[in-house]
C-alpha cells in the first residue's frame, strides 16, 4: 500500500508530511469506506443441554472464517477472530465480535446479519486499538525509507 508523503525544503532542510505512515493508512483501507465486506456463510442448530430448542443460531466459526478473509489487507491481517456462539439468526440484527490483528492491535466487527446466510462485516468505529511502540516502528521504517535519517535522542 502506498504512504501518502509530500517533501518540500524548508530553510535547506527536507520535511515529510505523513499521513500516519502506511500502518495508519491500511487501518483505514480495513475499516474506511462504509461498504465493509460480505460474505455467505452456514448455519447451525443449537440445543442446550437442558431442554432442546429449535431456535436456529449464526454458526460463530463461519462468521470468524469470514472476518479474517474479507477484512483482513495486505499490510494488517486479522490474526484471530471470536465471536460469540448464541446468536439468533435474524434478518437486519447485528452482533459484535472481537479481532487481533498482525500488528498487536484489537478492535470490534460489527456483524450485519443480511438473510439468506449472508453477512455484512465493518470495524465498528473508534474501536482499533495499536500499540504505540508498533505504530511508532511502522513510521519509523517508511521515513527511514523515504531517506529520512533518526534523530538523535
Amino acid at each position: 500500500m502506498p504512504v501518502i508523503a509530500s517533501r518540500s525544503l524548508v530553510g535547506g532542510i527536507p520535511k515529510l508530511v505523513c499521513a500516519a505512515a502506511g500502518l495508519a493508512g491500511a487501518l483505514l483501507a480495513v475499516g474506511c469506506g462504509g461498504g465493509g465486506a460480505t460474505h455467505s456463510t452456514a448455519t447451525s442448530t443449537q440445543s442446550t443441554a437442558t431442554a432442546p430448542s429449535t431456535q436456529r443460531t449464526v454458526n460463530a466459526s463461519q462468521v470468524e472464517q469470514g472476518i479474517e478473509k474479507d477484512l483482513s489487507t495486505s499490510a494488517v491481517k486479522m490474526t484471530g477472530v471470536s465471536c460469540p456462539g448464541d446468536v439468533p439468526i435474524a434478518t437486519g440484527a447485528t452482533f459484535t465480535c472481537s479481532v487481533s490483528l498482525s500488528n498487536g492491535g484489537v478492535g470490534k466487527v460489527t456483524v450485519t446479519q443480511l438473510g439468506g446466510n449472508r453477512y455484512k462485516y465493518a470495524l465498528t468505529p473508534g474501536s482499533v486499538q495499536i500499540p504505540g511502540t508498533a505504530a511508532a516502528a511502522s513510521i519509523e521504517q517508511t521515513l527511514a525509507a523515504q531517506g529520512a535519517r533518526p534523530t538523535p535522542r
